[in-house]
């Protein structure tokens, strides 16, 4: 008696259905949606329809407004307005043509030599909104969102075929450590800690690592 073959199976598996049983196998249940929050869009819009460029990243504006509204719902207006401009901008450069583009390379070095403040592009926006962080979030908060930030782009040159600082990895290490620093989870984890209602940064520093 010959072998054969099971039937072949061509059809799709249906990723949605799989994930919504695994959650419901682990007894996960789905937060609601909230509702939209109106002033905080409104209090963005007011922002960005300054910058020349504001149609071109409107996806990216509608991404920060979501990241702000979702994830720290409990920080004061300001400091939401300030959290969905940032994530705007960083999710628009995190683009390798755009990044070449504008010479993001060269972030680092217009925030030292001042030449940043002339900039009105997206670089020269992403500088305002850190400066406007120290504002919302206590000195130690602020640094690590500054230094996250600049690690960022450390992170966009490894990656990026455009820049001379790009390589083959040769190690799980290094591409892991590549998307340590293009994933800027300091940055995300200090905004919690808003000055106004954590001001002792010691509260919560043990919790980082």
């Amino acid at each position: 008696m010959g072998w054969k073959a099971a039937p072949r199976n061509d059809a799709k598996p249906n990723l949605p259905e799989m994930l919504m049983d695994f959650l419901r196998r682990m007894s996960f249940t789905l937060p609601t949606c909230p509702c939209r929050d109106i002033e905080l869009e409104e209090r963005v819009r007011i922002v960005t329809q300054t910058w020349p460029f504001e149609d071109r990243i409107r996806q990216h504006i509608v991404t920060g407004v979501a990241c702000a509204q979702a994830s720290f719902p409990h920080l004061d207006i300001d400091a939401r307005v300030a959290i969905a401009i940032y994530t705007s901008l960083l999710t628009s450069l995190d683009d390798q043509n755009l990044f070449n583009v504008l010479g993001a390379r060269d972030f680092s070095r217009m925030l030292c030599d001042g030449s940043i403040c002339r900039d009105e592009g997206m670089l020269g926006q992403l500088a305002k909104v850190l400066t406007d962080i120290h504002r919302h979030f206590p000195p130690f908060g602020s640094h690590m969102i500054v230094a996250a930030t600049l690690r960022w782009f450390g992170g966009e040159m490894m990656a990026s075929p455009f820049q001379p600082s790009s390589f083959d990895p040769h190690s799980k290490g290094l591409v892991d450590y590549q998307r340590w620093m293009s994933g800027n989870g300091e940055a995300y984890a200090s905004f919690i800690w808003n000055g106004a209602e954590f001001p002792d940064e010691t509260v919560w520093m043990n919790v980082l690592p």
